[in-house]
């Protein structure tokens, strides 16, 4: 386990790319910003306190994401085309964290767990919840206050609310 604050992955001169193994039980504590450049993480867990911002080079992701600390975090995706197909988890003390360009989740098997923050989103920068993906926990200290697509014919609750109140919608019988 181990703790930084400012965090940039990117290998150089450009055509390198760098891959981050990490132990399944592993903790990369970030205290302020991650941004991932040319290259992917593989395994662990990263605990983020700050933004995060994927750049066009990089390529995937597994590693699980748990979005916390006390200030607001973005999550901007715009110049890239790769998936964050690793567990997520807001468990945020205070403060939202914000989608700046959309955020789809379509791993088999990837989850997002609300336990406590709200996650924004808007009609450009939508949250996309993949046929195989899975969300829980949604409630009035946690949950999505704006846009969420689902995709598949499963059933489905909507883990938003207004940012103060939880207020889903749920998809019981799809034919």
């Amino acid at each position: 386990n181990i703790t930084l604050y400012n965090v940039v992955l990117m290998a150089a001169p450009s055509p390198e790319t760098f891959v981050l193994q990490m132990a399944t039980s592993g903790i990369l504590h970030i205290e302020n910003t991650l941004v991932l450049g040319n290259g992917s993480l593989v395994g662990g867990t990263i605990l983020l306190e700050g933004d995060l911002t994927v750049e066009p080079a990089f390529t995937s992701c597994n590693s699980a994401i748990v979005f916390s600390g006390n200030d607001p975090q973005l999550i901007d995706l715009s110049t890239n085309t790769a998936s964050l197909n690793g567990n997520m988890t807001l468990n945020k003390n205070a403060s939202d964290v914000i989608l700046s360009s959309p955020l789809t989740l379509d791993a088999s098997g990837q989850s997002l767990v609300f336990t406590n923050g709200i996650l924004v989103s808007n009609s450009s920068s939508p949250l996309v919840i993949g046929a195989q993906s899975t969300i829980s926990g949604a409630n009035n200290l946690s949950h999505v206050s704006g846009p969420v697509t689902k995709i598949g014919n499963t059933a489905f609750e909507f883990p938003i609310g207004n940012g103060t109140y939880f207020a889903t919608i749920a998809i019981i019988w799809l034919c």
